[in-house]
């Protein structure tokens, strides 16, 4: 009788416990290199939950966001605007501007609220750059996870079984000699899979 397969089963298990030996034990949720938090995710149209997007057996699906520029400020205010390009940030600008010397050798400043016509551009490019940073916002954040997404998948490409995609329900936190531990109660592996074409990913649970 061969002891061949006894001898892989050995070897098989040897080589499992020494990969356990070397992984960190992960006690509380957040020390986990990624969390991502189901409450935290944007409630707007590009991520779907419970297979309410395109594939109805995805957990979890994040679509590629086209996020448009922000509107650019009209010639007569360019100079008082300093950075407007974060939509979760309203744009700096210049309160004042020194034009000059007098001939004294003072400073003489331009206001930005004196020059009525001035100010009446900035009210209006500040209206339609608010209607840009209102839908803009939670798009960004989409694609942030999308692209968050993008790069976990590039490193299952390469690493494969060194790394996990999971979901957890509930939360149980306790103190064990000394440590806090907070863990989920019921843990599903999940398999990303990615549809280039379409610009999507889907989060499933795995077999």
């Amino acid at each position: 009788m061969s002891t061949e397969p006894v001898k892989v089963a050995i070897i098989f298990e040897y080589l499992l416990a020494v990969k356990n030996l070397n992984e960190k034990v992960i006690r509380n949720i957040n020390d986990y290199e990624k969390v991502w938090w189901e409450k935290e995710l944007p409630n707007i149209e590009g991520i779907y939950i419970g297979g309410k997007g395109t594939n109805e057996e995805a957990w979890y699906e994040v679509h590629k966001q086209k996020i448009l520029p922000p509107p650019k400020p009209p010639t007569e205010i360019k100079k008082w605007v300093i950075k407007y390009d974060n939509p979760d940030q309203q744009p700096k600008v210049h309160t004042s501007i020194v034009i000059g010397l007098d001939d004294e050798g003072n400073e003489i400043t331009e206001l930005l609220d004196a020059d009525s016509d001035c100010f009446s551009f900035y009210e209006s490019w500040i209206q339609e750059w608010n209607r840009w940073a209102k839908v803009t916002s939670p798009k960004k954040k989409v694609q942030q996870m999308y692209m968050e997404l993008f790069t976990l998948y590039q490193r299952f490409q390469r690493e494969g079984e060194d790394l996990e995609l999971a979901s957890g329900q509930g939360l149980l936190q306790w103190e064990v000699e000394g440590h806090q531990i907070s863990r989920h109660v019921l843990v599903t592996k999940l398999e990303l899979i990615f549809d280039a074409k379409n610009g999507i990913f889907y989060l499933l649970p795995t077999s």
